[in-house]
């Protein structure tokens, strides 16, 4: 992993990996299917072909929850559900080597969107996660918890909501990251996470919702 030299955002290649040094930290679930968004701004640099290297995994130290990762074009989103039930959603085309993308997955009681660069992709009637469930765990950045499956390509910004987006909402966001780096959020709005990855240098890269920090 380096640092990009001529603007914020970091570099995967090799076996770079990056974690978080605690926990995500996320309210008391409050509705049947807990609301959740994350979103992503990355540029991959290759279409991989013989594996399926991972982007963004939220892993308990047990369960990988949530795993987004890549394979030729195709943006892939899996998560666990249940013991011995997982879903998987694959959007073509999603990952053009040497563009930069905005991934937005927002999930809730009216099921699942995912947005790419403002523009819905696909929707799904279902949640993400089980009933009764909230994204947790640590977060691991261009690689899986094993260290087994690298990515290679660039990140600009993390950021993870405990709600849904609409699609006036998602679009707006997609509009603030190209504009202003980040997303736009409402009124006293904290994220859960925000990482920017604009400190240029070191081994931390801070979370700007003052919830943590990553480690290279």
């Amino acid at each position: 992993m380096e640092w990009i030299q001529n603007g914020n955002g970091i570099r995967f290649y090799g076996q770079g990996i990056v974690f978080s040094r605690e926990s995500l930290v996320t309210p008391a679930v409050t509705s049947r299917k807990a609301p959740f968004t994350i979103e992503l701004l990355i540029r991959p640099i290759k279409e991989p072909d013989e594996n399926m290297p991972s982007i963004l995994t939220l892993y308990d130290g047990n369960l990988e929850q949530i795993i987004i990762s890549h394979w030729k074009t195709t943006l892939i989103i899996q998560s666990a559900y249940g013991q011995n039930e997982h879903r998987e959603i694959g959007i073509a085309n999603a990952l053009r080597k040497d563009i930069t993308h905005l991934i937005i997955v927002t999930s809730g009681e009216e099921g699942t969107d995912i947005y790419v660069d403002g523009k819905i992709e696909k929707s799904f009637p279902h949640s993400l996660l089980p009933d009764d469930q909230k994204p947790a765990g640590y977060l691991i950045l261009g690689n899986s918890p094993g260290g087994d499956s690298p990515w290679n390509g660039a990140f600009f910004g993390l950021a993870i909501l405990d709600r849904s987006l609409s699609g006036e909402e998602a679009l707006a966001h997609y509009r603030a990251w190209q504009e202003r780096g980040q997303p736009l959020f409402s009124g006293n709005e904290k994220p859960l996470a925000l990482y920017l990855f604009d400190e240029h240098g070191g081994d931390q890269i801070l979370d700007r919702s003052g919830s943590g920090c990553f480690s290279g």
